[in-house]
Protein backbone atom coordinates (compact mmCIF):
# COMPACT_ATOMS: atom_id res chain seq x y z
CA UNK A 1 0.00 0.00 0.00
CA UNK A 2 3.14 2.52 0.56
CA UNK A 3 4.68 1.60 -2.28
CA UNK A 4 1.99 2.13 -4.44
CA UNK A 5 0.90 5.70 -2.64
CA UNK A 6 4.10 6.80 -3.12
CA UNK A 7 4.38 5.86 -6.76
CA UNK A 8 1.31 7.55 -7.47
CA UNK A 9 2.84 10.75 -5.97
CA UNK A 10 6.11 10.57 -7.82
CA UNK A 11 3.97 10.09 -10.86
CA UNK A 12 1.67 13.33 -9.86
CA UNK A 13 4.90 15.01 -9.13
CA UNK A 14 6.47 14.24 -12.78
CA UNK A 15 3.22 15.36 -14.24
CA UNK A 16 2.92 18.62 -12.60
CA UNK A 17 7.09 19.54 -13.80
CA UNK A 18 5.83 18.67 -17.11
CA UNK A 19 3.07 20.87 -16.81
CA UNK A 20 4.54 23.31 -15.33
CA UNK A 21 7.49 23.28 -17.88
CA UNK A 22 5.02 23.60 -20.98
CA UNK A 23 2.81 26.56 -19.21
CA UNK A 24 5.88 28.86 -18.64
CA UNK A 25 8.11 28.37 -21.64
CA UNK A 26 5.88 30.32 -24.10
CA UNK A 27 3.86 33.13 -21.75
CA UNK A 28 0.45 34.77 -23.50
CA UNK A 29 -0.19 38.32 -21.79
CA UNK A 30 -3.80 39.23 -22.82
CA UNK A 31 -4.73 41.88 -19.82
CA UNK A 32 -2.37 43.92 -18.07
CA UNK A 33 -3.74 42.21 -14.96
CA UNK A 34 -1.68 39.39 -16.46
CA UNK A 35 1.61 41.21 -16.22
CA UNK A 36 1.67 41.99 -12.54
CA UNK A 37 0.26 38.72 -11.74
CA UNK A 38 3.54 37.20 -13.76
CA UNK A 39 5.94 39.75 -12.32
CA UNK A 40 4.10 38.44 -8.78
CA UNK A 41 4.95 34.33 -9.56
CA UNK A 42 8.32 35.55 -10.65
CA UNK A 43 9.66 37.09 -7.75
CA UNK A 44 8.41 33.90 -5.87
CA UNK A 45 10.29 31.45 -7.78
CA UNK A 46 13.69 31.56 -9.07
CA UNK A 47 12.85 27.89 -11.33
CA UNK A 48 10.12 29.56 -12.35
CA UNK A 49 12.30 32.84 -14.14
CA UNK A 50 14.54 29.64 -15.59
CA UNK A 51 11.60 28.32 -17.90
CA UNK A 52 10.14 31.22 -19.71
CA UNK A 53 11.35 31.50 -23.36
CA UNK A 54 8.88 33.13 -24.88
CA UNK A 55 7.11 36.18 -23.99
CA UNK A 56 3.84 37.49 -26.17
CA UNK A 57 1.70 40.80 -24.92
CA UNK A 58 -1.32 41.67 -26.61
CA UNK A 59 -3.26 43.75 -24.24
CA UNK A 60 -3.93 47.40 -24.65
CA UNK A 61 -2.60 49.75 -22.31
CA UNK A 62 -4.11 53.06 -21.39
CA UNK A 63 -1.91 56.01 -20.65
CA UNK A 64 -2.83 55.63 -16.29
CA UNK A 65 -1.23 52.26 -16.75
CA UNK A 66 1.89 52.98 -18.84
CA UNK A 67 4.27 53.51 -15.77
CA UNK A 68 3.16 50.32 -13.83
CA UNK A 69 3.33 48.69 -17.15
CA UNK A 70 7.07 49.66 -17.83
CA UNK A 71 8.14 49.24 -14.34
CA UNK A 72 6.52 45.29 -14.70
CA UNK A 73 7.95 44.52 -17.56
CA UNK A 74 11.24 45.67 -17.02
CA UNK A 75 11.83 43.73 -14.22
CA UNK A 76 9.99 40.87 -15.73
CA UNK A 77 12.99 40.62 -18.90
CA UNK A 78 15.21 41.59 -16.23
CA UNK A 79 14.37 38.27 -14.28
CA UNK A 80 13.88 36.01 -17.10
CA UNK A 81 17.32 35.26 -18.79
CA UNK A 82 16.36 33.04 -21.52
CA UNK A 83 13.87 34.65 -23.00
CA UNK A 84 14.88 34.55 -26.29
CA UNK A 85 11.53 35.82 -28.30
CA UNK A 86 9.57 38.79 -27.42
CA UNK A 87 5.92 39.90 -29.22
CA UNK A 88 4.46 43.12 -27.88
CA UNK A 89 1.43 44.40 -29.31
CA UNK A 90 -0.22 46.79 -26.70
CA UNK A 91 -1.78 49.76 -29.07
CA UNK A 92 -0.18 52.26 -27.44
CA UNK A 93 2.85 53.63 -29.20
CA UNK A 94 4.74 55.49 -25.80
CA UNK A 95 4.38 52.08 -23.99
CA UNK A 96 5.58 50.34 -26.65
CA UNK A 97 8.93 52.19 -28.06
CA UNK A 98 9.54 53.11 -24.48
CA UNK A 99 10.89 49.74 -23.13
CA UNK A 100 12.46 48.10 -26.30
CA UNK A 101 15.05 51.53 -26.21
CA UNK A 102 15.08 51.44 -22.71
CA UNK A 103 15.61 47.43 -21.71
CA UNK A 104 18.69 45.35 -22.76
CA UNK A 105 17.38 43.23 -25.08
CA UNK A 106 21.11 41.77 -26.17
CA UNK A 107 19.88 37.99 -25.74
CA UNK A 108 16.69 38.31 -27.73
CA UNK A 109 16.64 36.50 -30.69
CA UNK A 110 13.18 36.53 -32.69
CA UNK A 111 11.28 40.30 -32.17
CA UNK A 112 8.04 40.91 -33.14
CA UNK A 113 6.39 44.67 -32.56
CA UNK A 114 3.21 45.55 -34.35
CA UNK A 115 1.10 48.63 -34.93
CA UNK A 116 3.65 51.00 -34.59
CA UNK A 117 5.17 54.02 -36.57
CA UNK A 118 8.56 52.37 -37.99
CA UNK A 119 10.32 55.40 -37.29
CA UNK A 120 9.96 55.46 -33.94
CA UNK A 121 10.86 52.00 -33.35
CA UNK A 122 14.40 52.11 -35.96
CA UNK A 123 16.29 53.65 -32.64
CA UNK A 124 15.15 50.24 -30.77
CA UNK A 125 17.08 47.97 -33.28
CA UNK A 126 20.20 48.99 -33.27
CA UNK A 127 21.42 47.44 -30.44
CA UNK A 128 19.99 44.25 -31.43
CA UNK A 129 22.63 42.36 -32.93
CA UNK A 130 21.33 39.25 -32.37
CA UNK A 131 18.43 38.92 -34.02
CA UNK A 132 17.60 36.35 -36.38
CA UNK A 133 13.69 36.93 -36.90
CA UNK A 134 12.42 40.22 -37.09
CA UNK A 135 8.94 41.10 -37.69
CA UNK A 136 7.36 44.84 -37.85
CA UNK A 137 3.91 45.99 -38.45
CA UNK A 138 4.55 49.86 -39.09
CA UNK A 139 1.38 51.65 -39.93
CA UNK A 140 3.12 55.30 -40.82
CA UNK A 141 5.64 56.09 -43.89
CA UNK A 142 9.14 56.11 -43.48
CA UNK A 143 11.24 59.57 -44.44
CA UNK A 144 14.59 58.39 -43.94
CA UNK A 145 16.43 55.13 -42.95
CA UNK A 146 18.97 54.39 -40.32
CA UNK A 147 22.28 52.56 -41.19
CA UNK A 148 21.89 49.46 -39.37
CA UNK A 149 23.79 46.04 -39.23
CA UNK A 150 22.39 42.68 -38.72
CA UNK A 151 24.66 40.62 -38.16
CA UNK A 152 22.48 37.30 -37.56
CA UNK A 153 19.26 38.19 -38.86
CA UNK A 154 17.82 35.55 -41.39
CA UNK A 155 14.29 36.39 -41.81
CA UNK A 156 12.42 39.61 -41.58
CA UNK A 157 8.99 40.18 -42.23
CA UNK A 158 7.26 43.63 -42.79
CA UNK A 159 3.30 44.44 -42.77
CA UNK A 160 2.62 48.29 -43.67
CA UNK A 161 -0.49 50.36 -44.48
CA UNK A 162 1.36 53.30 -46.28
CA UNK A 163 0.77 53.85 -49.89
CA UNK A 164 4.23 54.14 -50.30
CA UNK A 165 7.29 50.99 -50.21
CA UNK A 166 10.14 53.56 -50.71
CA UNK A 167 11.57 52.84 -47.97
CA UNK A 168 12.15 49.07 -49.14
CA UNK A 169 15.17 50.60 -51.67
CA UNK A 170 16.44 52.53 -48.82
CA UNK A 171 16.30 49.69 -46.64
CA UNK A 172 17.95 47.34 -49.18
CA UNK A 173 20.86 49.92 -49.65
CA UNK A 174 21.36 51.04 -45.52
CA UNK A 175 20.38 47.67 -44.01
CA UNK A 176 23.92 45.51 -43.97
CA UNK A 177 21.83 42.05 -43.38
CA UNK A 178 24.34 39.01 -45.04
CA UNK A 179 22.54 36.01 -43.45
CA UNK A 180 19.33 37.26 -44.79
CA UNK A 181 17.18 33.95 -46.64
CA UNK A 182 13.53 35.19 -46.45
CA UNK A 183 12.02 38.18 -46.54
CA UNK A 184 8.13 39.01 -46.12
CA UNK A 185 6.01 41.71 -46.85
CA UNK A 186 2.52 42.29 -46.52
CA UNK A 187 0.69 45.28 -47.40
CA UNK A 188 -3.05 46.73 -46.22
CA UNK A 189 -3.85 48.82 -49.30
CA UNK A 190 -3.52 48.88 -52.98
CA UNK A 191 -0.33 50.00 -54.02
CA UNK A 192 1.11 50.62 -58.14
CA UNK A 193 3.36 48.83 -59.04
CA UNK A 194 3.55 46.93 -56.15
CA UNK A 195 5.58 43.69 -57.56
CA UNK A 196 8.15 46.20 -59.24
CA UNK A 197 8.84 47.80 -55.85
CA UNK A 198 10.05 44.33 -54.60
CA UNK A 199 11.85 43.35 -57.70
CA UNK A 200 13.90 46.49 -56.98
CA UNK A 201 13.96 45.41 -53.53
CA UNK A 202 15.82 42.20 -54.34
CA UNK A 203 17.91 43.52 -57.09
CA UNK A 204 19.85 46.12 -54.11
CA UNK A 205 19.86 43.22 -51.75
CA UNK A 206 21.90 41.18 -54.54
CA UNK A 207 23.85 44.26 -55.05
CA UNK A 208 24.96 45.19 -51.86
CA UNK A 209 24.81 42.01 -49.41
CA UNK A 210 25.68 39.00 -52.54
CA UNK A 211 22.61 37.23 -50.97
CA UNK A 212 19.18 36.90 -53.03
CA UNK A 213 16.64 35.82 -49.64
CA UNK A 214 13.36 34.27 -50.64
CA UNK A 215 10.45 36.82 -50.82
CA UNK A 216 6.74 36.40 -50.27
CA UNK A 217 4.49 39.71 -50.85
CA UNK A 218 0.79 39.65 -50.37
CA UNK A 219 -1.71 42.26 -50.14
CA UNK A 220 -4.84 42.28 -48.52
Amino acid sequence: MVSGTANKVLVCKLWCQTGTFLLYQDIHLRRIGHVTALLNTLQGSALLRMLIKAIHITCEITPQYTLMFDEALRRILEMTPNTTRLSLNMGVYDALTTPIRKYDLSKVVHLEVEEVYFLEVLPCLAQRKNLTILSIETIGGVIDIDTLTFECLQELRMSFSSTSLGFLDAIARKWTMRCLRCFAGHHDTPVPNLGIEYIQFLDVRKTHDDTFPYCHMARA
